[in-house]
């Protein structure tokens, strides 16, 4: 995957965010990223994902069946909610 460089207004400080933060930070923020480039890190999430020998850990298996349990008992949290809080957050970027 090439180099992506997207300056977010109150996120200078990246380096100092742990996995799970950066996690959260992309899933909050793809929506903003150009098509061509949602494709390429898709691809490159496929190839990764379907390698040999790449496993998940049992950490994440659990966390993503957490997940999808709390989904099925609807607790999930609507999209448009998410946004409305997104927008409150980082008044400064840009949702599309």
């Amino acid at each position: 995957m090439g180099g992506i460089f997207v300056n977010f207004v109150g996120h200078t400080n990246t380096s100092a965010m742990n996995t799970i933060e950066k996690r959260d930070f992309i899933h909050s923020h793809l929506h903003q990223v150009d098509d061509s480039l949602i494709d390429e890190f898709f691809t490159k999430m496929l190839s990764l994902l379907n390698k040999p020998g790449v496993k998940l850990t049992d950490e994440l298996k659990s966390a993503l069946d957490q997940a999808i349990h709390s989904l099925d008992e609807g607790k999930g949290i609507p999209h448009k909610k998410v946004m409305s809080e997104m927008k409150k957050k980082y008044p400064n970027l840009k949702f599309v």
